[in-house]
């Protein structure tokens, strides 16, 4: 990860990279800038490569991708259904993604760091989308298609939308059946009982919590650039890991009911904060 590595060639003997678990995957090449090239050797019955990408025999799990590749427009291998974590983390070239139909889940910080990424298309048929998995991209708006619902991991549901600044819109597919957007903008799930995100870039300064609310997403206000005020007046009982997490205006925090547990990282970076209030 973050080597000089300009070539990668992967013996016919290789089985198994970059396994998190049956259902995860880690990129072990993320993040090496000067990858342009990655190999498989025509032998081996696990792998392959197709235009820089690595993925599994069947075509179906992307593994890696050699960032150092200077395209700027990516259209995802049809077959496609996983992409693995931090497959793209920190190409510096990457402007614009189209996922294909059969893609089902991106996996965590899949595109983190690819600073210049501003769009993205997402298919109907996508599932899910792991925790943090545009970080500190530049993506503006974003539409989540009908299939879609956000992933939970123990204590709190994940928002995918870490540290996304640029975020100004988040729509929902006609057919959404699960989500629903809220007038200011957050998106919620149908019964409004859980907050998602919130775009960063939608210029909302403050922010008072439905009264049906009952469980806020990891990361839910991350990176939030105008938010001033929070108010919540239901029981919370768990403020999630990096809730709050560089909103970078935000100076008052109150809950009607008490204080709730803090997540870690809860309110890092949020260099103006003056008060939390339990009442």
């Amino acid at each position: 990860n973050a080597t000089g590595l300009k070539k990668i060639f992967i013996s016919k003997s290789t089985k198994k990279i970059g396994v998190v678990n049956k259902k995860e995957f880690f990129n072990p090449f993320g993040e090496c800038l000067s990858l342009t090239d990655i190999e498989v050797a025509p032998e081996n019955r696990y792998f392959k490569v197709t235009d820089g990408y690595l993925t599994n025999k069947a075509g179906t799990t992307l593994l890696a991708y050699a960032i150092g590749r200077k395209d700027a427009t990516l259209s995802l291998p049809d077959g496609v259904e996983t992409i693995g974590g931090h497959a793209f983390a920190g190409s510096l070239f990457i402007k614009k993604v189209t996922l294909p139909k059969s893609m089902k889940v991106i996996g965590r910080n899949a595109f983190l760091d690819v600073a210049l990424l501003k769009e993205i298309t997402l298919n109907e048929g996508l599932e899910r989308i792991g925790f943090g998995a545009f970080v500190r991209t530049a993506i503006e708006e974003i539409d989540l298609p009908a299939s879609f619902s956000f992933s939970r991991d123990d204590l709190a549901y994940e928002s995918p939308f870490l540290q996304c600044k640029s975020l100004k819109k988040i729509t929902l597919s006609p057919n959404h059946k699960s989500l629903t957007v809220g007038k200011e903008g957050a998106v919620y799930s149908s019964d409004y009982t859980v907050l998602y995100a919130l775009p960063a870039a939608n210029g909302l300064t403050e922010y008072t919590a439905p009264s049906t609310l009952r469980d806020i997403a990891q990361a839910a206000f991350s990176g939030h650039q105008t938010l001033t005020k929070v108010y919540i007046a239901q029981a919370i009982d768990y403020i999630p890991l990096r809730c709050f997490e560089g909103c970078s205006k935000l100076h008052t925090v109150t809950f009607a009911t008490g204080c709730p547990m803090m997540g870690f990282q809860s309110f890092q970076d949020c260099k103006e904060l003056q008060a939390l209030h339990c009442l």
